[in-house]
């Protein structure tokens, strides 16, 4: 696998996916190997049965992903692997050498990454070349929701398969290490959860939660990820309100503490593949407001549902409005959360993205299904 920075994840939605999965394909006949990168994680030997691999990397904005992905690429084809998966559009750009080498590669894309904010018009085209270049090169394409499938097929006639994200169990935990570091207690706070980017629109969040009074406190949890400014600029939003909590990235225990006990999930975006934030929201039964996107749709309108509200992206009134309303009838919310914990477990599993991924390696391999 490659694309990914490494694992174990601490921040990354690719990084999580490859955590989750990687060690359920692990089998008898299965070996799998991640190429990681040691600025993100400096771990040595197997993790959870997966052979961790180092590159160098050139760490910039616009060259970390892909001089890291060229390295392992050329590591790759030494190597006797019966195929190379490529994460994300970036990383695929290079399935043309595993391709012209006569190996198999799959390619899994998170989100169509060229409409991302932080990219510029280089960047941009960049990314579009890397996704016609994935469309000639990939013997199977791997998409992460519906929405993706669609627009592959649609634009440019592959039948990718789409193979949503899952949630591990949720663990359910008291308030402890977040009460103590900052204070936090049970049904007193509203949650974001993500990199701070622009696309995420968290801006959007913080304005509307200003006009909201509620006696709680809205904690954003989540890094910058070479996108200091746009962090700093959110900072400034905030800086007349403090009941607004930056925690910066969280994991483990106090990641398990924050959606355990949140009053209410928020996934402003404008732009996603799968996020699996709102999957795990939904896991723990949060009652859920998210931006009118696709794949929001996708996930919180499925069969069962609604299991969360939808506002007109951008909107800061309408996201005040439906975010206003749920806090003061925390019953109705309560009621889509019960709902989607079903939702979720049946629909959203890592063992059953497991599956079928596998079920994609053999066709890839030539192997019946």
């Amino acid at each position: 696998m490659i694309g990914l920075k490494g694992i174990p994840a601490t921040t990354g939605g690719i990084e999580r996916h490859v955590e989750q999965l990687a060690p359920l394909l692990v089998g008898p006949q299965v070996q799998v190997a991640a190429y990681c990168r040691r600025w993100y994680t400096s771990d040595d030997g197997p993790l959870h049965g997966v052979e961790r691999i180092f590159q160098p990397t050139i760490k910039t904005k616009h060259l970390d992903a892909i001089s890291h992905s060229l390295f392992s690429t050329l590591s790759a084809l030494k190597r006797d692997f019966d195929l190379i998966h490529f994460h994300a559009l970036g990383p695929a750009s290079l399935a043309l050498l595993p391709h012209l080498a006569g190996r198999p590669v799959v390619v899994t894309v998170h989100g169509l990454d060229y409409e991302r904010a932080k990219w510029g018009a280089v960047a941009r085209w960049s990314l579009r070349q890397a996704e016609r270049v994935l469309t000639h090169c990939a013997t199977r394409v791997i998409v992460v929701s519906h929405t993706l499938a669609q627009y592959f097929e649609q634009r440019w006639g592959i039948d990718a398969r789409a193979i949503p994200n899952g949630v591990p169990l949720p663990r359910r935990l008291d308030p402890r290490l977040i009460s103590d570091r900052w204070g936090l207690e049970r049904g007193r706070y509203v949650l974001s959860l993500g990199r701070l980017v622009a696309e995420k629109r968290v801006q959007d969040l913080i304005a509307a939660f200003k006009t909201i009074d509620c006696g709680g406190r809205l904690v954003i949890a989540g890094d910058a990820n070479f996108a200091e400014s746009y962090a700093a600029d959110l900072r400034r939003a905030a800086a007349d309100d403090p009941r607004v909590l930056f925690t910066g990235a969280v994991t483990g225990d106090e990641l398990c503490e924050l959606l355990s006990n949140a009053a209410a999930f928020v996934q402003a975006s404008e732009l996603e593949g799968l996020p699996i934030a709102l999957l795990e929201a939904l896991s723990y039964g949060l009652p859920v407001v998210a931006s009118e996107i696709a794949v929001h749709g996708e996930v919180l309108n499925g069969a069962g549902g609604p299991y969360g509200l939808l506002y007109p992206t951008g909107d800061v009134g309408a996201l005040a409005q439906r975010l206003g309303g749920l806090l003061a009838d925390p019953d109705s919310g309560r009621s889509m959360g019960e709902r989607a914990v079903a939702h979720v477990a049946e629909h959203y599993t890592w063992q059953r993205a497991a599956r079928s991924t596998l079920e994609v390696y053999r066709q890839a391999l030539g192997h019946s299904a």
